[in-house]
């Protein structure tokens, strides 16, 4: 089959896997009567020559930037948080710098943008701590954004302050994707401490979890720079979260930084050198004892 779509003959087919089997002194197939299935060597082959080609075929979108006269390309896989609080600007501050580079940007969650990054779809991504990181992938601290709870002005908690976690989950969640990035957060913290979330709406971004608030159907935790936007017009209570992962750290992803184009690594560079004080930040966040092993930086 793989011949024949090929165009080519079957014994070239063969003859081609031999020499392949030669060169590199190991069995890339397991023969038998009924046909073929590939070795372990043979997977790891595939797996290397489908990164190759997608490499190539980068390389060739690359290409034809530069012969329309743009200097290169960088695609951005970014989870909602960074997108409403601090990438814009800081990719606004770029563009302008590298006036030749082009920036295509889509928002994924974590976990779409790890794969995509490990697949070559993605160039850079930024992501947060909620999955495990694949071996194979670099980060770097990019931002801590801080989280706090919205709730209607009529709810049991509007008079107050501040407030803990687990004084939240005795009332309805205005939750965002299941099994996104945050919403396998708040499930681990909720589980930390013996209880769960009850997510009575979800919604496909912050903005419409603090109208679902304004609607009074539940309370949600948002960053505070969409608190700051919207609460106030939607007459909306901010309530600050008293728990260290409510400041939560964005990184920059990325496979290996020098077999990135040329403008990823300008755009890796200009994200991670713009606050240096922030190792301190995520250092703080790791401390809490109610982070799952694997968010921790022995874990």
């Amino acid at each position: 089959q793989g011949a024949k779509r090929n165009n080519i003959a079957v014994s070239a087919a063969s003859k081609r896997i031999a020499d392949l089997e030669y060169l590199f002194g190991t069995n890339l197939l397991h023969r038998h009567a009924r046909g073929v299935m590939p070795t372990d060597a043979g997977e790891t082959l595939h797996a290397r020559i489908k990164q190759t080609l997608g490499d190539l075929q980068q390389l060739m979108a690359e290409m034809s930037e530069f012969a329309r006269g743009v200097r290169g390309q960088v695609r951005v896989y970014s989870n909602l948080t960074a997108m409403i609080h601090c990438l814009p600007g800081d990719l606004a501050a770029f563009v302008d710098e590298h006036r030749n580079v082009r920036v295509d940007l889509e928002e994924h969650s974590t976990l779409p943008t790890l794969e995509a990054l490990q697949r070559g779809g993605a160039d850079v991504g930024i992501v947060a701590p909620v999955v495990p990181y694949p071996d194979d992938l670099h980060y770097w601290h990019y931002e801590t954004v801080k989280h706090v709870v919205v709730v209607h002005p009529t709810h049991p908690l509007a008079a107050r302050a501040a407030l803990s976690f687990p004084e939240t989950l005795a009332y309805d969640y205005i939750g965002l994707e299941a099994r996104g990035g945050w919403d396998l957060l708040l499930s681990q913290m909720a589980r930390a401490c013996g209880a769960s979330v009850k997510v009575r709406v979800r919604v496909n971004g912050f903005e419409a979890a603090c109208r679902m608030v304004e609607a009074n159907l539940g309370i949600a935790i948002v960053p505070a720079a969409t608190a700051a936007i919207y609460a106030g017009p939607l007459g909306l209570r901010t309530l600050l979260l008293n728990e260290i992962w409510a400041s939560v750290p964005l990184h920059v992803c990325f496979r290996d930084l020098k077999t990135l184009p040329v403008s990823a690594r300008l755009l890796v560079k200009h994200l991670t050198v713009r606050r240096p004080e922030a190792p301190m930040q995520v250092m703080r966040w790791w401390e809490t004892r109610n982070l799952p092993m694997h968010l921790r930086p022995d874990g």
